[in-house]
């Protein structure tokens, strides 16, 4: 019976008769409305509602997709305006006047700190890897290349950018009560994370923060929500592992334990937690008490419940001064989002 009604809306798209479409109103932009009927109505915000997330990945990839052909556009035309150009392609006039002072070589320490950044086993790395690495290093610097000469030039001619990027959701701020934080609680960007132990995007925002610390502006603070998703078979285990830490040692102890427990991600086994969780200034056996009644845990699964009603369905989602941070890829990503709020 479940899947009755997704079969009946397929049908009704596939009907060549009259169709839902047909009763569009002729005023759809002086109304709120996306739908009424005697005796209701439907607004556009109780159509979106649930589904928020959904609808904003779909607008960002539309404005990525038009921001895309948009800068292919504008350099077609910088291209065009340059009386060098004549009768050469885009491509000989890219290559002679663009890319031809890029860096062209691929330094050993780049190519280490590429295979070291995607966590690889050794006998993934082979020859033919590594050849593939050394290509989409090269194609990254040209790509900036060209990026810094776009840049450049809409600088030298006054240029404007009118797409207008797609609102992020928001939620209100939750209550942070029994969550634990580092930084300022007072912060103007306040970073509450909504992560999970075992998942390997959770541990590549993690690295991405940790390794790019210093580049943080001072106003800000951290907060971790537990949010182990049901697939995950010891992601909650390990969330209790850090919370047992919170609870005997505070803020410092779990910040300590939580870099611990994403650093042994691979091998998150009980026997390799409890290694996480000695440090100085807890005390173990109550570490041990704590762990064995599953004390947290009760609290973990209220906070991911609570998690879920906010709109949080995966990890690693970031809730930044209460609009919703997702698809972080790198610490580009990062900046970005910190620039949008601080500006």
């Amino acid at each position: 019976m479940k899947y009755l009604l997704p079969i009946f809306l397929i049908l009704l798209g596939c009907n060549d008769k009259k169709q839902l479409e047909d009763f569009h109103a002729s005023n759809i932009a002086e109304s709120s409305l996306v739908a009424s009927w005697k005796g209701g109505s439907l607004s556009m915000g109780q159509l979106q509602q649930g589904i928020e997330t959904e609808i904003y990945e779909k607008e960002r990839e539309l404005y990525e997709m038009k921001m895309d052909h948009l800068k292919l556009k504008l350099i077609d035309s910088f291209m065009k305006q340059d009386e060098r150009k004549k009768n050469l392609s885009n491509d000989d006039y890219l290559e002679k006047f663009i890319l031809e002072k890029s860096d062209k070589t691929v330094a050993p320490k780049e190519l280490d700190k590429f295979i070291a950044d995607k966590k690889m086993s050794e006998e993934m790395i082979t020859a033919q890897f590594k050849e593939r690495a050394r290509e989409y290093i090269l194609m990254e610097k040209r790509t900036k290349a060209l990026e810094n000469w776009l840049l450049k030039k809409m600088g030298e001619k006054e240029g404007k950018i009118f797409l207008k990027k797609p609102a992020r959701p928001s939620v209100d701020e939750p209550v942070l009560a029994g969550i634990p934080y580092w930084g300022k609680k007072d912060a103007k960007l306040k970073f509450i994370f909504f992560s999970d132990f075992q998942c390997p995007h959770s541990a590549r925002v993690h690295r991405l923060f940790l390794e790019n610390q210093k580049e943080l502006p001072a106003d800000v603070g951290f907060y971790y929500w537990p949010f182990p998703l049901p697939f995950h078979s010891r992601a909650k285990l390990a969330a209790e592992f850090a919370f047992c830490a919170f609870e005997f040692g505070g803020s410092a102890a779990f910040r300590e334990v939580y870099n611990n427990l994403f650093a042994i991600q691979h091998k998150l086994t009980p026997e390799e937690m409890w290694k996480a969780v000695k440090i100085k200034g807890i005390d173990q056996q109550k570490m041990k008490k704590c762990i064995d009644g599953h004390m947290p845990l009760e609290m973990i699964e209220d906070f991911r419940q609570k998690a879920i009603k906010m709109g949080i369905k995966a990890t690693p989602t970031i809730l930044l001064n209460k609009s919703l941070v997702y698809g972080i890829r790198n610490w580009k990503d990062i900046q970005d989002v910190i620039a949008e709020f601080q500006n």
